[in-house]
Protein backbone atom coordinates (compact mmCIF):
# COMPACT_ATOMS: atom_id res chain seq x y z
CA UNK A 1 0.00 0.00 0.00
CA UNK A 2 2.84 2.57 -0.56
CA UNK A 3 4.24 3.74 -3.96
CA UNK A 4 7.86 2.35 -5.47
CA UNK A 5 8.58 6.31 -5.54
CA UNK A 6 7.50 9.54 -4.01
CA UNK A 7 6.89 11.10 -6.70
CA UNK A 8 4.35 8.62 -7.60
CA UNK A 9 2.49 9.24 -4.71
CA UNK A 10 -0.74 11.59 -6.07
CA UNK A 11 -0.64 8.83 -8.63
CA UNK A 12 -0.85 6.06 -6.65
CA UNK A 13 -3.88 7.39 -4.83
CA UNK A 14 -5.86 8.72 -7.04
CA UNK A 15 -8.89 6.47 -6.64
CA UNK A 16 -7.68 3.66 -9.31
CA UNK A 17 -6.12 1.78 -6.24
CA UNK A 18 -8.85 2.15 -3.08
CA UNK A 19 -7.50 0.74 -0.06
CA UNK A 20 -10.00 0.91 3.27
CA UNK A 21 -8.44 2.60 6.18
CA UNK A 22 -5.37 3.44 4.76
CA UNK A 23 -4.09 6.15 7.66
CA UNK A 24 -4.49 3.34 9.64
CA UNK A 25 -2.21 0.88 8.57
CA UNK A 26 0.40 3.45 7.10
CA UNK A 27 0.51 4.41 11.05
CA UNK A 28 0.57 1.33 12.20
CA UNK A 29 3.16 0.29 9.80
CA UNK A 30 5.16 3.28 11.04
CA UNK A 31 5.10 2.48 14.73
CA UNK A 32 6.12 -1.26 14.02
CA UNK A 33 8.84 -0.01 12.78
CA UNK A 34 9.69 1.88 15.95
CA UNK A 35 9.25 -0.78 17.39
CA UNK A 36 11.10 -3.36 15.53
CA UNK A 37 14.14 -0.68 16.32
CA UNK A 38 13.89 -0.95 19.66
CA UNK A 39 13.47 -4.48 19.57
CA UNK A 40 16.49 -4.94 17.86
CA UNK A 41 18.83 -2.07 20.04
CA UNK A 42 21.13 -2.68 22.90
CA UNK A 43 18.62 0.02 25.16
CA UNK A 44 15.87 -3.21 25.05
CA UNK A 45 16.31 -5.71 27.58
CA UNK A 46 15.06 -9.07 27.85
CA UNK A 47 12.48 -8.06 29.96
CA UNK A 48 11.35 -5.81 27.86
CA UNK A 49 11.69 -8.04 24.81
CA UNK A 50 9.17 -10.60 26.64
CA UNK A 51 6.24 -7.67 27.62
CA UNK A 52 6.68 -6.43 24.47
CA UNK A 53 6.41 -9.74 22.66
CA UNK A 54 2.91 -10.17 24.88
CA UNK A 55 1.76 -7.27 24.59
CA UNK A 56 1.17 -7.40 20.98
CA UNK A 57 -0.71 -10.12 20.83
CA UNK A 58 -4.20 -9.33 20.31
CA UNK A 59 -5.89 -10.54 23.21
CA UNK A 60 -3.59 -9.24 25.82
CA UNK A 61 -5.30 -5.77 24.65
CA UNK A 62 -8.69 -6.43 24.84
CA UNK A 63 -8.98 -4.65 28.27
CA UNK A 64 -7.74 -1.46 27.03
CA UNK A 65 -10.92 -1.05 24.96
CA UNK A 66 -14.41 -0.90 26.77
CA UNK A 67 -17.40 -3.48 26.51
CA UNK A 68 -21.09 -3.41 27.01
CA UNK A 69 -20.44 -7.13 29.27
CA UNK A 70 -17.95 -5.58 31.31
CA UNK A 71 -18.11 -3.16 33.93
CA UNK A 72 -15.66 -0.25 33.62
CA UNK A 73 -12.22 -1.17 36.14
CA UNK A 74 -12.12 0.81 38.78
CA UNK A 75 -9.41 3.97 38.39
CA UNK A 76 -7.06 2.35 40.93
CA UNK A 77 -7.09 -0.94 39.35
CA UNK A 78 -6.70 0.58 35.72
CA UNK A 79 -3.76 2.20 36.32
CA UNK A 80 -2.01 -0.92 37.97
CA UNK A 81 -2.80 -2.77 35.07
CA UNK A 82 -1.67 -0.21 32.97
CA UNK A 83 1.27 0.67 34.44
CA UNK A 84 2.64 -3.60 34.30
CA UNK A 85 1.46 -2.99 30.47
CA UNK A 86 4.01 -0.21 30.16
CA UNK A 87 6.69 -1.98 32.32
CA UNK A 88 6.22 0.51 35.16
CA UNK A 89 6.95 -0.38 38.90
CA UNK A 90 3.13 -1.06 40.08
CA UNK A 91 3.94 2.32 42.46
CA UNK A 92 5.71 5.81 41.90
CA UNK A 93 7.78 4.38 45.08
CA UNK A 94 9.99 0.72 45.15
CA UNK A 95 8.23 -1.77 47.02
CA UNK A 96 9.82 -3.20 50.34
CA UNK A 97 12.67 -5.79 49.59
CA UNK A 98 13.22 -8.65 50.09
CA UNK A 99 9.13 -9.14 50.47
CA UNK A 100 8.37 -9.04 54.39
CA UNK A 101 5.91 -11.88 53.95
CA UNK A 102 8.01 -14.38 52.18
CA UNK A 103 11.81 -12.77 52.39
CA UNK A 104 12.07 -13.23 48.65
CA UNK A 105 11.31 -11.21 45.53
CA UNK A 106 15.25 -10.41 44.68
CA UNK A 107 17.15 -11.41 41.57
CA UNK A 108 20.39 -13.15 41.54
CA UNK A 109 22.10 -10.05 40.78
CA UNK A 110 20.51 -8.63 43.70
CA UNK A 111 17.59 -6.77 41.51
CA UNK A 112 14.46 -6.35 43.01
CA UNK A 113 11.20 -7.75 41.00
CA UNK A 114 8.68 -4.99 41.07
CA UNK A 115 6.19 -7.52 40.25
CA UNK A 116 6.88 -9.81 43.18
CA UNK A 117 3.42 -9.91 44.75
CA UNK A 118 2.33 -12.38 41.28
CA UNK A 119 4.93 -14.82 42.99
CA UNK A 120 5.03 -14.19 46.94
CA UNK A 121 3.96 -17.29 48.26
CA UNK A 122 2.38 -15.45 50.91
CA UNK A 123 -0.46 -14.09 48.15
CA UNK A 124 -0.48 -17.12 46.54
CA UNK A 125 -3.39 -19.25 48.35
CA UNK A 126 -5.68 -15.69 48.40
CA UNK A 127 -5.94 -13.52 45.43
CA UNK A 128 -3.51 -15.67 42.95
CA UNK A 129 -5.67 -18.60 43.77
CA UNK A 130 -9.10 -16.54 43.24
CA UNK A 131 -7.63 -15.09 39.65
CA UNK A 132 -7.28 -18.84 38.65
CA UNK A 133 -10.70 -19.85 39.54
CA UNK A 134 -12.62 -17.01 38.23
CA UNK A 135 -10.90 -17.88 35.06
CA UNK A 136 -11.51 -20.88 34.76
CA UNK A 137 -15.23 -20.91 35.70
CA UNK A 138 -15.39 -18.23 33.26
CA UNK A 139 -14.53 -20.79 30.78
CA UNK A 140 -16.78 -23.77 31.93
CA UNK A 141 -19.77 -20.72 32.05
CA UNK A 142 -18.98 -19.91 28.23
CA UNK A 143 -18.27 -23.73 26.96
CA UNK A 144 -22.01 -24.42 29.03
CA UNK A 145 -23.30 -21.58 27.06
CA UNK A 146 -22.19 -23.20 23.42
CA UNK A 147 -23.91 -26.44 24.63
CA UNK A 148 -20.91 -28.10 25.69
CA UNK A 149 -21.28 -30.05 29.22
CA UNK A 150 -18.43 -28.46 31.48
CA UNK A 151 -17.86 -29.38 35.10
CA UNK A 152 -14.82 -28.07 37.52
CA UNK A 153 -13.41 -30.26 39.41
CA UNK A 154 -14.10 -29.51 43.43
CA UNK A 155 -10.74 -28.13 45.25
CA UNK A 156 -10.31 -31.18 47.45
CA UNK A 157 -8.11 -32.80 45.01
CA UNK A 158 -4.92 -30.51 45.60
CA UNK A 159 -3.89 -30.24 42.22
CA UNK A 160 -3.96 -33.88 41.73
CA UNK A 161 -6.28 -33.54 38.91
CA UNK A 162 -7.03 -30.69 35.84
CA UNK A 163 -9.16 -28.23 37.12
CA UNK A 164 -11.74 -28.86 34.40
CA UNK A 165 -13.55 -31.78 32.27
CA UNK A 166 -15.18 -30.92 28.91
CA UNK A 167 -17.90 -33.42 26.91
CA UNK A 168 -17.91 -32.45 23.07
CA UNK A 169 -19.72 -33.92 20.40
CA UNK A 170 -16.77 -36.12 19.45
CA UNK A 171 -14.66 -36.22 22.36
CA UNK A 172 -13.73 -35.70 25.87
CA UNK A 173 -11.01 -33.14 26.96
CA UNK A 174 -9.46 -32.04 30.59
CA UNK A 175 -8.29 -28.49 30.93
CA UNK A 176 -6.03 -27.13 34.35
CA UNK A 177 -5.39 -23.13 34.07
CA UNK A 178 -2.51 -21.33 35.06
CA UNK A 179 -1.04 -18.05 35.06
CA UNK A 180 2.81 -16.89 34.03
CA UNK A 181 4.63 -13.88 35.25
CA UNK A 182 7.23 -14.54 32.29
CA UNK A 183 9.20 -11.15 33.43
CA UNK A 184 10.06 -12.99 37.14
CA UNK A 185 13.61 -13.34 37.82
CA UNK A 186 12.92 -17.05 38.07
CA UNK A 187 11.49 -17.09 34.48
CA UNK A 188 13.84 -14.60 32.76
CA UNK A 189 16.53 -16.58 34.27
CA UNK A 190 15.40 -19.73 32.84
CA UNK A 191 13.22 -18.67 29.95
CA UNK A 192 14.84 -15.61 28.50
CA UNK A 193 13.19 -15.74 25.14
CA UNK A 194 9.23 -14.21 24.61
CA UNK A 195 7.02 -16.87 25.06
CA UNK A 196 9.39 -19.63 26.52
CA UNK A 197 7.98 -19.18 29.72
CA UNK A 198 4.16 -19.79 28.57
CA UNK A 199 5.54 -22.91 26.35
CA UNK A 200 7.44 -24.48 30.01
CA UNK A 201 4.45 -24.26 31.97
CA UNK A 202 2.33 -26.17 28.88
CA UNK A 203 5.42 -28.63 29.16
CA UNK A 204 5.08 -29.66 32.94
CA UNK A 205 1.17 -29.37 32.70
CA UNK A 206 0.94 -32.35 30.37
CA UNK A 207 3.97 -34.14 32.07
CA UNK A 208 1.57 -33.90 35.01
CA UNK A 209 -1.64 -35.10 33.39
CA UNK A 210 -1.48 -36.67 30.13
CA UNK A 211 -1.08 -40.49 31.50
CA UNK A 212 -4.31 -39.50 33.19
CA UNK A 213 -5.77 -37.97 30.20
CA UNK A 214 -4.94 -41.47 28.32
CA UNK A 215 -6.30 -43.53 31.03
CA UNK A 216 -9.45 -41.69 30.46
CA UNK A 217 -9.49 -41.60 26.82
CA UNK A 218 -9.09 -37.63 27.02
CA UNK A 219 -7.23 -34.69 25.46
CA UNK A 220 -5.59 -32.02 27.27
CA UNK A 221 -5.60 -28.43 26.77
CA UNK A 222 -3.21 -26.49 29.24
CA UNK A 223 -4.98 -23.31 29.41
CA UNK A 224 -1.94 -21.11 30.14
CA UNK A 225 -2.17 -17.53 30.60
CA UNK A 226 0.27 -14.68 31.23
CA UNK A 227 0.27 -11.72 33.45
CA UNK A 228 0.11 -9.38 30.42
CA UNK A 229 -2.89 -11.44 28.89
CA UNK A 230 -1.10 -13.54 26.27
CA UNK A 231 -2.52 -16.56 25.63
CA UNK A 232 -0.47 -19.81 24.47
CA UNK A 233 -1.90 -21.36 21.21
CA UNK A 234 -3.58 -24.38 22.98
CA UNK A 235 -6.35 -21.71 24.54
CA UNK A 236 -7.08 -21.10 21.68
CA UNK A 237 -7.51 -24.78 20.40
CA UNK A 238 -10.29 -25.58 23.07
CA UNK A 239 -11.91 -21.94 22.53
CA UNK A 240 -11.88 -22.95 18.74
CA UNK A 241 -13.46 -26.05 19.83
CA UNK A 242 -16.64 -24.70 22.24
CA UNK A 243 -17.34 -22.57 19.25
CA UNK A 244 -17.20 -25.04 16.93
CA UNK A 245 -19.63 -27.34 19.08
CA UNK A 246 -22.02 -24.27 19.45
CA UNK A 247 -22.61 -24.88 15.44
CA UNK A 248 -23.41 -28.35 15.91
CA UNK A 249 -26.56 -27.69 18.73
CA UNK A 250 -29.87 -28.67 17.77
CA UNK A 251 -31.49 -25.96 18.65
CA UNK A 252 -30.83 -22.12 18.70
CA UNK A 253 -28.50 -20.67 20.68
CA UNK A 254 -29.46 -18.34 23.51
CA UNK A 255 -29.96 -14.80 22.81
CA UNK A 256 -27.25 -13.98 26.01
CA UNK A 257 -24.47 -16.22 24.51
CA UNK A 258 -21.30 -15.45 24.59
CA UNK A 259 -19.28 -15.51 21.02
CA UNK A 260 -15.69 -16.08 21.16
CA UNK A 261 -14.65 -12.28 21.07
CA UNK A 262 -17.04 -11.62 23.66
CA UNK A 263 -15.52 -14.35 26.26
CA UNK A 264 -11.90 -13.06 24.85
CA UNK A 265 -12.80 -9.40 26.10
CA UNK A 266 -14.84 -10.47 29.28
CA UNK A 267 -11.69 -12.71 30.20
CA UNK A 268 -9.10 -9.95 29.45
CA UNK A 269 -10.43 -7.59 31.48
CA UNK A 270 -11.39 -10.07 34.45
CA UNK A 271 -7.73 -10.62 34.57
CA UNK A 272 -6.08 -7.41 34.26
CA UNK A 273 -8.75 -6.59 37.52
CA UNK A 274 -7.58 -9.31 39.39
CA UNK A 275 -3.71 -8.60 38.72
CA UNK A 276 -4.49 -5.30 40.22
CA UNK A 277 -6.16 -6.98 43.32
CA UNK A 278 -3.53 -9.30 43.60
CA UNK A 279 -0.88 -6.20 44.34
CA UNK A 280 -3.43 -4.72 46.55
CA UNK A 281 -3.52 -7.67 48.59
CA UNK A 282 -0.14 -8.16 48.79
CA UNK A 283 0.23 -4.65 49.85
CA UNK A 284 -2.21 -4.54 52.59
CA UNK A 285 -0.45 -8.00 53.66
CA UNK A 286 2.83 -5.75 54.28
CA UNK A 287 1.70 -2.92 55.81
CA UNK A 288 -0.23 -5.30 58.10
CA UNK A 289 3.25 -7.19 58.79
CA UNK A 290 5.48 -4.52 58.91
CA UNK A 291 2.56 -2.28 61.42
CA UNK A 292 2.92 -5.35 63.78
CA UNK A 293 7.02 -5.54 63.71
CA UNK A 294 6.44 -2.25 64.49
CA UNK A 295 4.35 -3.10 67.71
CA UNK A 296 6.51 -5.43 68.90
CA UNK A 297 9.90 -3.49 68.59
CA UNK A 298 8.25 -0.30 70.32
CA UNK A 299 7.26 -2.41 73.05
CA UNK A 300 3.75 -2.95 72.70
Amino acid sequence: FLPARPDLIVSFYNGERTIRSLQFMLSRTMDNAVLQRFLDSDECTIADRIRLTSCRAKESGLWLSLSALCLPMPDPLFRLALRLRLGLPPLAHDLPSPCPLCNKGVGADGTPDAWHPFACSAVRPRMVTTRHDRGMELVCRYARMCSVIASLEPKDFKSLVPDGEFFFSCLSALSDLTGVHPTAPSHLLASPQPGKALKRRVRVKHVKYDPLARATGSTLFALAVDSFGHLHDEFFKLLDLIEEEATLAPFLAAPGRLTRDDFLHIFSTQWQTDNARIVHQWLRMCRKRMHSSSLLLSGF
